[in-house]
């Protein structure tokens, strides 16, 4: 399991730690702890690969497309 809050390919992983999803009339937002506060993201959900795991390795982008960060797993 990954520990660490920050680099894998260069994204963050997203954890009850660093991160809190809220619902804002039907779409995911994104608090993603930083130092200094939170920095709200509009997020888009996607699978990656494989798409077999549907509970797994779930990337977020913000609004621009940028990948800012994953889920290792649902569980």
């Amino acid at each position: 399991m990954f520990t660490d809050s920050k680099d894998v390919a260069g994204l963050t992983v997203l954890s009850g730690e660093n991160a809190r999803f809220e619902d804002e009339g039907g779409f995911p937002v994104l608090y993603l702890k930083k130092e200094g506060g939170e920095e709200r993201i509009f997020a888009e959900v996607k699978r990656a690969f494989p798409f077999e795991a549907e509970e797994e390795f779930i990337i977020l982008e913000n609004e621009n497309g940028e990948d800012v960060g994953f889920i290792r797993s649902l569980e």
